[in-house]
């Protein structure tokens, strides 16, 4: 079995945990004996950051080509962008597509759908979160979000909320939609053998998020700005950036108790984040909207107690026994919670935490749902 692959976000020397997610999806693919070659779309656009994104992609086992097309930034005028990513292909002498090709990313990737289905091929189209919610209420983006919905044989989405609300919009799609969670590397994601001291005066508190609004880091600033006591150390890990909602969050760092106890730490390697995670005492993911929660996940796999919103993903991933939920965008409950947590977090589990993401998102069971659609579809 063969696929083609199209993805934009794939690691880089630079930029080690960009799409990392699409690498280790298939980087397990490859190791279950599916062919697979990896098409890198990169645009050629003023004051674009994505061309030093995709110019030194890791080594994987599998080939990977870069693409270039000319596109407008900020997601204007869509359907040149379309037209001109499609033109890149029809003239790529060193791509030959296989049967079955899998669109990453409703954009630019996803509205490719149309191009291969007219040209014979089968269309997977994963749909991860952030690319649906940022536009699809955007009106000239509409019609070619319903072509590559229409025209995908198959729709994965990360998180079953994300299916649902697909599934709303488009009604007549509903019967492709199927949720396929990350799966967790159980192996890299585990607790620290040596037991932690017992005896530090501050609680470290972990917030691996994107600085974007949607992950709601500004909430989570706001909550431990208004905390009487700063007996905590914040460590916020985060791998891309809006440049004006990050400089908001610097701004309430700097004006307020927190400017002393917090971290930023950007471009960091799988491996290194591990040691992040296992340093932590509790995790916050204070997401406005989140698909599935891939951080929250694996931070419960190192065995961390968690706090995060009632967002869609992390309904799926919190249960009593790992962590707390609070109501996304909501200062208050999110700083009680804190505060519980902070005096509650060595009452929790680490081994059941750990086991909860080990029985439900495992590698292995995110393979065996991928491998079933493929086959479903060229079978």
């Amino acid at each position: 079995m063969e696929v083609t692959v199209f993805s934009h976000a794939f690691p880089t020397k630079t930029w080690p945990s960009q799409g990392i997610v699409i690498k280790n999806e298939l980087d397990i693919l490859h190791a279950n004996g599916i062919g697979i070659q990896l098409v890198v779309p990169q645009v050629i656009a003023p004051m674009s950051s994505q061309q030093e994104r995709t110019n030194t992609l890791v080594s994987s086992k599998y080939p990977k080509h870069i693409v270039h097309y000319f596109s407008v930034p900020k997601r204007k005028f869509p359907q040149l962008t379309l037209n001109l990513l499609s033109f890149s292909l029809v003239f790529n002498k060193k791509l030959n597509f296989t049967k079955l090709v899998h669109l990453h990313w409703l954009y630019p990737n996803g509205i490719l759908a149309p191009f291969f289905k007219k040209r014979g091929h089968r269309v997977v189209l994963t749909i991860h979160g952030s690319d649906w919610h940022t536009n699809f209420q955007k009106p000239f983006m509409k019609t070619l979000i319903k072509n590559a919905l229409i025209n995908a044989d198959r729709i994965i989405t990360v998180g079953k909320d994300l299916g649902d609300t697909i599934g709303e919009f488009y009604p007549e799609v509903s019967t492709k939609i199927k949720s396929v969670s990350h799966g967790i590397n159980c192996d890299l994601f585990k607790p620290k053998m040596i037991i932690k001291s017992v005896n530090k005066q501050n609680v470290n508190i972990l917030c691996v998020a994107n600085f974007f609004e949607v992950k709601g880091v500004t909430i989570l600033l706001n909550a431990l700005k208004n905390l009487k006591e700063s007996n905590f150390n914040l460590t916020i890990i985060s791998s891309a950036a809006d440049l004006k909602y990050k400089n908001a969050c610097e701004e309430i760092i700097n004006n307020s108790n927190l400017k002393d106890c917090t971290i930023i730490i950007e471009k960091i390697s799988q491996e290194d984040l591990v040691h992040y995670y296992q340093e932590a005492d509790f995790f916050v993911l204070p997401s406005l909207k989140e698909a599935f929660g891939l951080a929250l996940a694996e931070a419960q796999a190192c065995g961390l107690p968690s706090i995060s919103t009632k967002s869609g993903g992390p309904e799926e991933i919190i249960t009593e026994e790992t962590g707390v939920l609070v109501e996304p965008g909501n200062v208050f409950e999110l700083e009680n919670a804190i505060i519980q947590m902070i005096k509650d977090y060595k009452s929790y589990n680490s081994e059941i935490i750990r086991n909860h993401i080990v029985t439900n998102f495992s590698e292995k069971a995110k393979f065996q749902q991928i491998e079933s659609i493929y086959k479903s579809l060229i079978d």
